[in-house]
């Protein structure tokens, strides 16, 4: 449908925005293209520069995705909670364990990926209760939560692997599920 919208109106910033949110998870060169062809559109858009900040990170240029989540919270200050989730995901890998965590405590209710990401930043600063603490948000919310079968659409291997560390160290990477009655 989205395709098909662009096809009626190729100019809809919004329209390729939505493709590129698509695309991520299928074709990164393509969620780029889309990305920066919203934004081309509509340069103010800052939910569309947000989500790009995600994908700068999945692309390896985490830096620059840092840059551009900052642009769009200047652009909206009053902008919804996921963009601290995604500033956190590129503090988290420019290692900036210690900021991803500020920015995930301004979230009003975290969800359980903001959880796993919270253990995982615990997780590599050492700080094993902590990270103890946010595993079992993560366990409350998603029972059986694990990472260990989730395909992330990094480009680079070694940058998923850099989350799933930090997962398995902060107890998310292994499925622990109650022991079912005898």
């Amino acid at each position: 449908m989205a395709t098909h919208a662009i096809e009626l109106d190729n100019d809809d910033g919004r329209c390729h925005w939505m493709l590129a949110l698509i695309y991520v998870y299928e074709d990164l060169d393509r969620a780029e293209h889309h990305h920066r062809r919203a934004i081309a559109l509509n340069p103010n858009d800052a939910n569309a520069i947000a989500s790009l900040a995600a994908l700068l990170t999945f692309l390896g240029s985490p830096e620059e995705g840092i840059d551009r989540l900052r642009e769009a919270m200047r652009l909206n200050p009053y902008h919804p909670d996921w963009y601290w989730s995604d500033l956190s995901l590129a503090l988290y890998a420019t290692r900036r364990y210690d900021e991803a965590i500020e920015a995930l405590q301004q979230m009003a209710q975290l969800g359980h990926w903001q959880w796993a990401r919270l253990a995982a930043c615990y997780a590599q600063l050492n700080r094993m209760d902590e990270a103890a603490t946010a595993a079992a948000g993560v366990h409350r919310l998603r029972p059986g939560f694990s990472t260990t079968n989730i395909r992330l659409p990094y480009r680079n291997p070694a940058d998923a692997e850099h989350v799933l560390d930090g997962n398995a160290q902060g107890g998310i990477g292994l499925v622990v599920l109650p022991l079912s009655p005898a």
